[in-house]
């Protein structure tokens, strides 16, 4: 028996022998092999969790982990903004903080020398506004401006480095001038530095939903040691001018993460806010050297934002310098089903993929919360663009690799996806630089390893024009359009758009550039922050109003032969100006919100005047995205045909404990005609 054992043990020790052997040669062997682009069939599919499906450059990249953070207690502030003392912008000290890994060549397909495209027949329409907004020199704080806005139903804000406009729809200030966020926060005494010392790196997003608006950038006063605050101002009502504001100081690090939270970008989904944050350890004050070390993610409950209420952060650390500027989905006109996820996409430092991944926070049990990803979504391959391209003054930053903002949501009848872009060459050698963008099916949520559409746009004609920095919006038609900027070494930087129709053939702008604005001067300061000012941008601005066909755009230019008196611009365009969605009440009714309530969901609302009411209907949309309207009969008005207001209030006894819904109020006017307001999440 002793010997049988003996010789048993003997086999088992040459088979764990021979598996090791195989086990290392097949590491080494993987390690051997040149990387490549992953086949659609071998993509992470929808929902892989905890880690990328592809490993960026031959490191392992650690798990998300999403914790939860600080409370937050909001400040109110209630001053007319025309009436806020006038308080000087910081100066801007950090240089760009950019991915210490730039982009080396792509793995997978070698990229094409394409044949410039054929000149377009002009059939962009033309701009329904357009006109000046901020300035460095009466506004401004530093290169870039960071130049980006959004629109409600009365009003268009737009941010820059670090001022905030406010116009009616036809261009007029409707503050008198712009107010800096430190003459926003002055007197919040919420004791962070976003009382004092805002920094910049704007962001402006509206929300369809609650009529509210959401204006936001960092602050600190210790660029080494920290902390750091993104300090976000949510509207009271839809009037952003006399409504009031509700403040909050948002601790963007922590003692584990105690990084500087760079380049944040704004997302609002019917749940939550979501900001997203490129992390840097600044080791001086200028933050060079500064250590890029991940991405974090931190979401936010957008009805209590919206309230006043105390928030809960919950905080999604990728964990791993993997992965760089992650963009989060924001929606428009098109309201995602109950319950989806929040979608953010990057940009594969090795592959020519997009990156989706799935943040979904849960505000009622936050520990079920879970961020997962990437599915990788391929990319036609393409040439990395340059660091700097030429104008007639400075040469100015591409940011290339970035997915530009906004990563827009769309919902065209069941379908879903995802629209973004960024900066490439548009073709080999010195071909100028342009934009891919593309069109990616997130239906169901199920994230497919194929665009629906993508084209790498630019050098019209052959005309050797730069074209970058881009934004794109899609209107409820399913339209999209593009707005960038557009130079050479011998053109001065201009304001153009192009876009396609919905019934347009997939994989192209067929409707013609279009010139917004014509810049006639070019960058030329001297300095920004330290050596020659080639910042430009970092952002540009395009929207969708709530009409649901009307496109806003901003972005920066120059009137004068050099300098670095940076001017803004805004405009308006619309395919079918004839087909929006005006809303008779966009004025009438103040609040909207659905909370869970012993006896089931309540629905609740209030009216600030009747005159163009006659009653309301509230409707409930499910996971699968189907909508039921609640009321048998319409709720009538109580003070119909009158300039007086009154509280509303619908029980949904029929509505599921933990099931998520979303509620929406429609509106009914005299004439029969309908609008929506608001929509809430539960």
């Amino acid at each position: 028996m002793r010997g049988r054992w003996i010789w048993l043990t003997l086999v088992g020790i040459v088979v764990l022998g021979l598996v090791i052997a195989f086990g290392v040669l097949g590491e080494e062997s993987q390690a051997l092999k040149p990387k490549r682009s992953v086949a659609p069939s071998l993509l992470a599919p929808s929902g892989v969790g905890g880690s990328a499906a592809t490993v960026s450059r031959g490191s392992k990249a650690a798990a998300p982990t999403v914790t939860v953070g600080a409370t937050i207690t909001a400040v109110s502030m209630d001053r007319d903004l025309r009436d806020l003392p006038r308080v000087p912008a910081t100066p801007l000290s950090l240089p760009e903080l950019d991915n210490p890994l730039p982009p080396g060549p792509k793995q997978g397909a070698s990229p094409i020398d394409r044949p410039a495209p054929p000149a377009q027949s002009p059939d962009m329409p033309a701009t329904i506004q357009n006109f000046d907004g901020m300035t460095h020199d009466l506004n401004g704080a530093g290169w870039p401006p960071d130049t980006n806005g959004d629109v409600g139903q009365l009003f268009y804000i737009q941010s820059v480095n670090t001022s905030i406009g406010i116009y009616t729809k036809t261009g007029t200030s409707a503050i008198g001038y712009p107010v800096t966020f430190n003459s926003l926060w002055s007197g919040a005494g919420s004791g962070t530095p976003c009382d004092t010392t805002n920094q910049g790196d704007p962001t402006v997003v509206y929300d369809p939903m609650g009529g509210r608006f959401f204006v936001a950038d960092f602050a600190w006063t210790d660029t080494t040691n920290g902390p750091y605050y993104e300090c976000i101002a949510v509207s009271k009502t839809s009037n952003p001018v006399t409504g009031g504001w509700w403040l909050y100081a948002v601790r963007a690090d922590d003692a584990a993460h105690p990084w500087l939270n760079d380049y944040p970008k704004m997302g609002v989904w019917p749940d939550g806010v979501y900001v997203s944050y490129n992390m840097f350890d600044c080791q001086s004050a200028t933050c060079s050297p500064g250590p890029f070390k991940e991405v974090r993610v931190q979401a936010m409950s957008r009805t209590t934002m919206e309230a006043g209420g105390v928030i809960t952060l919950l905080n999604a650390d990728l964990n791993t310098t993997t992965y760089f500027s992650l963009a989060p989905s924001t929606m428009h006109n098109n309201v995602p089903p109950a319950g989806r996820e929040n979608l953010l996409v990057s940009e594969s430092g090795t592959l020519f993929a997009w990156e989706v991944w799935k943040f979904h926070a849960d505000f009622v049990t936050p520990g079920l919360s879970t961020f997962t990803g990437p599915t990788n979504v391929s990319q036609t391959a393409y040439t990395v663009a340059p660091a700097t391209i030429t104008t007639p003054g400075n040469p100015l930053d591409t940011l290339r690799e970035r997915v530009m903002v906004q990563n827009q949501y769309t919902k065209i009848g069941a379908a879903e996806s995802l629209w973004v872009n960024h900066t490439v060459n548009t073709g080999a050698g010195g071909a100028p630089v342009g934009i891919q963008w593309a069109q990616i099916n997130v239906t169901g949520g199920t994230v497919l390893a194929a665009p629906v559409q993508q084209q790498i746009y630019g050098n019209l004609g052959g005309d050797l024009l730069h074209r970058w920095m881009g934004s794109l919006a899609v209107d409820k038609s399913g339209n999209m359009s593009l707005g960038y900027s557009a130079a050479n070494a011998g053109n001065n930087p201009s304001i153009r758009y192009n876009g396609r129709l919905a019934g347009d053939a997939l994989n192209g702008l067929p409707q013609g550039e279009a010139t917004m604005f014509s810049g006639t001067g070019s960058q030329g300061a001297s300095s920004c922050s330290a050596g020659t000012c080639t910042r430009w941008g970092d952002y540009s601005g395009m929207t969708l109003d709530p009409d649901g066909c009307t496109f806003w755009y901003t972005t920066e230019y120059y009137d004068s032969a050099s300098g670095g008196n940076w001017r803004t611009r805004v405009g308006s365009f619309s395919f079918a100006p004839n087909n929006c969605t005006n809303s008779p009440t966009a004025v009438s009714v103040s609040r909207f919100a659905a909370s869970r309530t012993a006896r089931g969901v309540t629905a609740s609302w209030r009216t600030s005047s009747e005159v163009q009411v006659v009653g309301f209907n509230v409707w409930r949309q499910n996971s699968a995205g189907r909508w039921t309207k609640l009321n048998p009969t319409l709720i009538a008005a109580k003070h119909a045909g009158q300039a007086r207001g009154s509280a509303y209030s619908l029980v949904d006894r029929s509505a599921f404990k933990r099931v998520p819904y979303n509620y929406r109020l429609q509106v009914v006017a005299p004439s029969g005609k309908r609008a929506w307001y608001g929509l809430s999440a539960v």
